[in-house]
């Protein structure tokens, strides 16, 4: 497990964020909620540093 208030600093702590994500995604305990908020908030930081966010959109 990637430590509370994480930031993710490599391709391999990545890919732990990303199976520790949806394993518990699917468990769906209301316990989990938290840690998945983490998690998603760690995942796209980690994504937009490695420059894999979507383009603004350019028309409405």
């Amino acid at each position: 497990m990637v430590a509370l208030d994480m930031k993710i600093n490599s391709d391999a702590e990545y890919e732990q964020a990303l199976e520790e994500f949806l394993r518990l995604a699917t468990e769906s305990q209301e316990a989990n909620y938290t840690r998945l908020i983490e998690l998603r908030d760690a995942i796209d930081l980690y994504e937009i540093e490695q420059g894999h966010e979507p383009p603004q959109p350019s028309e409405v």
